[in-house]
């Protein structure tokens, strides 16, 4: 677990000293992609729960003389395979898979909180506290549509929805669930600065989670399988269900926190911006990683849609934060959010080492 602890040290060191030296930021830039790329492409294969399934996948993948047959192996989507099956006709070793994965959800992750973020420091703080660099240690076929999604925000700020949906439907490709994001076109505007759209968008929210309660208890009768996630499996046990409920009160305690410093009204819109239409899309993801966070204390596996849309929630929580006038009020903010999210973080890798099986940590043996 130190090393746990040696990651967020080294990546404060790095975003201070990057602070101090804003002529060589992207020194800063390069340093946090090499630490976090460092221990997620050169990990050994008993780190992550996923990863002995990835390597078999890749093994069968390898073994196969043709596309044809490789796309008939496995359950996996189409992309996933392709992507898998022309990196094994240069190469058997897996350890080049988790560095191709690792350097694009990472790569990704980096240059979206760069761009959007008021606070790249202290996005990318939030960014390691809320678990997202964890994740390509294990849902790797879902970090990489989930890099895909970010690239893809910009199409979706300047209503270039044909390419942005491209992108969605490439990442589909990668990880299935993605094609959820597509409802990101479909929301209507939001206005999070007036009281009138955060009651409206409220009730909204409660009566979709309603519905969407009653629908998937539906379902079980049609589709066994998913009976079997919400009776039977990982998902439906109390453990997990608990930190559903963590998952969801640290997002809704950080915008709480934010209504009510701002009296009720929350902004995404950095200083000096005019157009609204980025304040627009995090409005948006916010909303939706709200929503599917209550959610998730219903039905666990949810959180897996969660996470497409976090680290967005990141940028638009610390964007908020960073337009709150009051500096003492924005320390105690940021305060209070690092100090949930990476307790939470730190007590379920300590506590239930087994859901994510990170650590102990290895390197890779040559």
């Amino acid at each position: 677990m130190w090393i746990h602890f040696l990651i967020l040290i080294l990546m404060c060191s790095i975003t201070y000293l990057g602070c101090l030296h804003k002529k060589k930021s992207k020194y800063m830039y390069i340093g946090l992609f090499f630490l976090f790329y460092v221990f997620a492409a050169f990990r050994s294969l008993e780190v992550g729960n996923d990863t002995q399934e990835y390597y078999r996948i890749f093994r069968l993948i390898s073994d196969q003389q043709s596309l044809t047959t490789a796309l008939t192996v496995s359950r996996y989507e189409a992309g996933y395979i392709i992507y898998n099956y022309i990196v094994s006709r240069v190469t058997t070793n897996f350890q080049w898979i988790l560095a191709i994965n690792s350097g694009v959800y990472i790569g990704a992750s980096i240059w979206f909180v760069n761009k959007y973020s008021t606070s790249f420091k202290k996005a990318i703080i939030l960014f390691f506290s809320f678990g997202m660099y964890y994740n390509v240690m294990n849902i790797e076929r879902q970090c990489i549509a989930i890099a895909f999604f970010l690239i893809a925000i910009p199409f979706l700020e300047r209503k270039q929805y044909i390419r942005y949906v491209l992108l969605i439907m490439l990442a589909s490709t990668f990880h299935m669930m993605s094609i959820v994001l597509l409802a990101l076109v479909i929301i209507p505007k939001i206005d999070f600065t007036k009281k009138g759209d955060i009651f409206k968008w409220s009730v909204v929210a409660i009566v979709f989670l309603v519905a969407l309660n009653y629908g998937v208890n539906g379902l079980k009768g049609y589709f066994p399988y998913l009976s079997h996630y919400l009776t039977d499996s990982m998902y439906s046990e109390g453990g997990v269900r608990i930190a559903s409920i963590a998952l969801c009160g640290i997002r809704i305690i950080s915008v709480g926190l934010l209504l009510l410093v701002n009296g009720g009204g929350l902004s995404n819109t950095r200083e000096n911006e005019t157009d609204t239409d980025t304040a627009n899309v995090f409005n948006k993801i916010l909303l939706l990683d709200c929503v599917i966070s209550i959610a998730t204390i219903g039905f666990n596996m949810y959180d897996r849609i969660e996470k497409y849309v976090c680290i967005g929630f990141i940028v638009a929580i610390v964007n908020a934060i960073e337009a709150v006038s009051d500096r003492s009020n924005r320390s105690i903010i940021y305060g209070i959010v690092f100090i949930m999210s990476f307790g939470y973080l730190t007590v379920s890798l300590i506590y239930r080492p087994e859901w994510s099986g990170i650590f102990p940590f290895s390197f890779y043996n040559y």
